[in-house]
C-alpha cells in the first residue's frame, strides 16, 4: 500500500475518533506520527516549503473530502 494512502486512512480514522471523543490505538497513532513526519519533510523539501505548510494543506484537503 502506498504510504500516502496509509497516511490518508490514519488521518481519517483519527478525525473520526476525535469527533467521537475517542483516541486512535497507540500503534496507529505512533504510525501516523512517523508517517506524517517523514512524508511531510519529504514533500516540504521537494516543494521548497515548510512542513507546517504541508501539514496545513493536507489537513484542509482531508477535510474537504470527508
Amino acid at each position: 500500500m502506498d504510504i500516502s494512502k496509509v497516511a490518508n486512512m490514519l488521518i481519517r480514522k483519527n478525525n473520526e475518533a476525535v469527533s467521537n471523543n475517542k483516541r486512535l490505538y497507540d500503534q496507529d497513532r505512533r504510525l501516523l506520527t512517523s508517517i506524517q513526519s517523514t512524508l511531510f519533510k519529504e514533500l516540504a523539501t521537494a516543494l521548497d516549503t515548510s512542513t507546517e505548510e504541508i501539514s496545513e494543506t493536507v489537513t484542509n484537503m482531508v477535510h474537504q473530502h470527508e
